[in-house]
């Protein structure tokens, strides 16, 4: 019995020992090394890698160097992948790529190239086969063979003959076509060759030669061509609405994105004329408050950002602000505050915007400006009342001064001795004459009635 377990026990363990060599042989075969041709102007590789479980984060990882400009890195086949300088937002990078899964193994740059958000140049990948990995060390990068020399085709062009010589690779073709027109027009010839790597033999494609026979030129008069020109905007442009604003308000752009799914990272940028309009400071969190881990560069004219989430994505499904600025107008002026989205990748899955297209249904950008409102309220003048005093009418006495009544001797009667003397004059004067006339009558009767009596 105790011999029987000591076998059971040798063949539980062997089983155990190949169960984990298998399970290491698995785990060895499922990463394969990948090689990049390294740009002279770049310092260095970076790759950046993610896939459903792995994401070893933006800018990437350095890669190592494997000498004559090819640098290698460890990853699975259809794992995505970009190869940057290492710099972030303000460096070089690859588009999107994925790792191949049929053995190619030496990513390039195939010439392709477009302006990202940054103002820098990022290039399309190509992938090759470098040769088995294990025998890649510091192997050089592969040698190109050079183009094999190709003579220019050469017209030769008479009154009535036209000779045409198209040179391929050890190959003349030599046509003569006869013409009695007097114009010939000819199509240069096109010669294309595929570079042949290694010991793979030239393909070429013979020069196609293609001749026309003009005919009489016909007079044709050209019709007139009016062109309206669209009155420019003189405001600020958001959207593709103008909006109006004045020296010294404070206003607000918002960008919103709606997404059919959360996703997993996004790379955009905002940009507006500074000349015309200042950013405000503002928090990251207060600018782009619906994502988390935002790396932001605030640049003359320009934000660009990105953020990444693998854990569980960043949620728009419903639609959400995606960034929002503030800004002072220094000049009303036209001018426009646009986002572009350059690069956008669902949580675990597909591209929605690739070099700043939308490739993916669902997915909509709109933006909108808030401006202070024009104040239209009526301006009131507030008069105070004026107080008006009223004058009663003076009541004037009229003083009647009697005339003065004097005696022969020049005095006044007992009624005028409060009365001031008052000059004779006039009227009074006559009368005072006939009555001192009178008087004196008066007195010679009584003296000449005592002389008669007496």
């Amino acid at each position: 019995m105790s011999k029987t377990k000591k076998v059971i026990s040798v063949v539980l363990a062997a089983t155990l020992i190949m169960a984990m060599a298998a399970v290491a042989m698995v785990s060895a075969s499922a990463a394969t090394t990948i090689y990049f041709e390294k740009p002279e102007s770049w310092d260095a590789a970076h790759a950046y890698i993610w896939d459903e479980t792995t994401n070893n984060g933006w800018a990437g990882v350095l890669m190592t160097d494997c000498g004559d400009g090819l640098w290698s890195i460890e990853a699975e086949p259809g794992a995505n992948i970009i190869f940057t300088n290492g710099k972030g937002g303000a460096g070089f990078q690859t588009a999107d790529n994925v790792v191949p899964m049929d053995g190619s193994n030496c990513a390039y740059l195939n010439g392709e190239t477009a302006t990202n958000g940054y103002g820098e140049v990022f290039d399309a990948i190509g992938w090759k086969t470098v040769g088995a990995n294990d025998d890649v060390t510091t192997t050089a990068a592969p040698t190109t063979t050079a183009a094999p020399t190709t003579t220019a085709a050469v017209v030769d062009t008479t009154a009535a003959t036209v000779e045409t010589t198209a040179a391929t690779v050890e190959t003349t073709v030599a046509e003569p076509v006869e013409t009695t027109a007097e114009v010939v027009e000819t199509t240069a010839a096109v010669v294309e060759t595929t570079v042949a790597t290694e010991d793979e033999p030239v393909e070429t494609t013979a020069a196609v030669v293609e001749t026309t026979v003009a005919t009489e030129p016909e007079e044709t008069t050209a019709a007139p061509v009016e062109t309206t020109v669209a009155a420019e905007a003189d405001g600020i442009v958001v959207g593709g609405e103008e909006y109006t604003a004045k020296v010294g308000d404070t206003i607000t752009y918002t960008a919103t994105l709606k997404t059919p799914k959360a996703i997993e990272n996004i790379q955009a940028t905002t940009k507006y004329d500074a000349t015309k309009l200042a950013l405000v400071d503002a928090t990251v969190a207060e600018r782009f408050p619906n994502m988390t881990g935002v790396v932001a560069n605030a640049a003359e004219g320009a934000i660009y950002f990105n953020a990444s989430e693998i854990s569980a994505g960043f949620d728009f499904t419903g639609g959400a602000t995606l960034v929002t600025l503030q800004f002072e107008v220094l000049d009303a002026s036209y001018s426009e505050i646009t986002t572009t989205i350059e690069e956008m990748v669902e949580f675990f899955g597909i591209d929605y915007i690739t070099g700043g297209e939308i490739v993916a249904d669902g997915v909509a950008v709109t933006e909108n400006l808030e401006v202070p409102a024009e104040d239209t309220t009526p301006t009131t003048t507030v008069v105070e009342p004026t107080t008006t005093t009223t004058v009663e009418p003076t009541t004037t006495t009229a003083v009647v001064v009697e005339p003065t009544q004097t005696d022969a001797k020049g005095t006044t009667g007992a009624d005028s001795e409060d009365k001031p003397d008052v000059p004779p004059t006039g009227a009074n004067v006559a009368i005072y004459a006939v009555l001192a006339t009178l008087a004196m009558a008066a007195a010679a009767v009584v003296v000449l009635r005592k002389k008669v009596n007496g």
